[in-house]
Parts: C-alpha cells; structure tokens; sequence
C-alpha cells in the first residue's frame, strides 16, 4: 500500500487559489461568448452609468478605449485563450487538492513557462517612446477624427505612448494628467530612446602584477642591486 502524502496548509491555499481563478475564467470565457453580435461599448456606458462611476476617469477611459477594439473575432479569440486557461488552472487546483505529485510539476511547469512573457513585458515598458506636441491639439477617445474629445494640450506638452506603433494615423498616447487617448501623428514629435550605455571592458593589470609574490620582490632586488667595483 502505497504511503499517504502529507497536504501541507500552503499546498491547499495554492490549490484554493488555482481553482478560484480557473472558475474566473471559465465565467469570462462565457461571458464573453454572450457579447457576441452585441454592441459592447454600449453595454459598458449602460453598467457605468448604473454605477453612477465617472466615465471621464483614467480607467473608465482605458477601459473603453480597449473595447472600442473588440470585435466578435477578437471575443472568440478571447473566450477561446481563457476556456484553455481555466481548463489549466481546474486541473492544476483538483490535483493539488488531491495532493497529486503530477499536479505540483505541472504548476511549476505552467508558472515559469510565463516568465519569457514577463521578461518581454518589461522590457517593453523599459523601451517606451515620449514625445511632445507640436501644436495645440486635442486628445480623443477613439483613433478616429470624429471620436470624442476628452482632454486639450498645448503646443510642448510631453507625452508618453501607450504603444509605439500608429493605428490609423493616431498615436495611442498617456498625458502628463494621467490622461489616456489618441492624438494625430502629424503633431506629436518622438524622442529616440537612448541607447543602451556599453559597458566599459575591464583593463587587466600589468604582468609584474600577475607574478607571485615571491618574484615580485626577487625581480624588485635586481633592479635596485648597486654593482660593485673590480
């Protein structure tokens, strides 16, 4: 009879944990299923304004400026990427709970396989554009002439992208108030991110440094010997 594994506290709260965000998902992956052939902005502006929450606020307005994007291609793709995710996490949370040893490998396997991605990000936002405008110009909600406008900025205002690539002639752009929208190419001016500093390459010593101890003072004698008369 094979011997019973000790289910230590940590080992259940990881477990606990994994099934809670693989159940997330699952009702994500649903939910979005059911916005499909469904205007998903207006069903946002609709909960928002249940809620009574500031639509102009810096979340509110990353928040529909991501949906405005979503289309039902990219809600198929979405529900798609965290139906295989939520299947992840239950089989990782069952066989932890049930103290399988399969179960702990595949947590270890999962959880580093995402630190390529973590490294990738970081290296994004270390890399991130600014600029400043050239003239006054407007910021709007969506990359389109016709979006509404949310804030105004003068001629030499500094801004941080949100994205180094254009979409649709728009630059997805941060204010210096925390202020997330898009503005024209034409009038924002980049600043080319420095280089990386190269790193100096160490000069070794000379080669008396190198010797032993020993030589070192046996050559210093030689140089300092005064020769004597015949």
């Amino acid at each position: 009879m094979a011997p019973i594994r000790k289910h230590g506290r940590g080992l259940r709260l990881i477990a606990a944990f994994k099934l809670l965000k693989g159940l997330a998902l699952l009702a994500l992956g649903i939910g979005a299923l059911r916005l499909l052939h469904k205007d998903v902005e207006a069903i946002v502006v609709h909960w928002i304004n249940v809620f009574q929450v500031d639509p102009h606020s810096h979340y509110m307005t990353l928040l529909l400026a991501k949906l405005s994007k979503l289309d039902d291609r990219r809600l198929k793709e979405l529900s798609a990427g965290t139906f295989i995710y939520s299947a992840i996490f239950l089989t990782e949370g069952v066989g932890l709970a049930l103290a399988k040893r399969w179960a702990e490998y595949l947590t270890i396997i999962s959880t580093a396989s995402l630190l390529p991605l973590e490294v990738y990000e970081l290296a994004k936002h270390a890399s991130i554009g600014k600029g400043t405008t050239k003239r006054a110009v407007v910021v709007r909600r969506d990359p389109s002439r016709s979006a509404p406008i949310i804030a105004h900025l003068a001629k030499g205002d500094r801004l941080m992208l949100v994205q180094m690539t254009a979409d649709s002639g728009f630059y997805h752009v941060k204010t210096e108030h925390d202020q997330i929208g898009w503005v024209l190419t034409t009038y924002v001016s980049l600043s080319p991110v420095p280089p990386p500093t190269p790193t100096p390459t160490p000069i070794p010593p000379p080669l008396w440094m190198r010797l032993p101890a020993e030589s070192r003072m046996a050559s210093a004698m030689k140089q300092t010997e005064i020769p004597t008369a015949g």
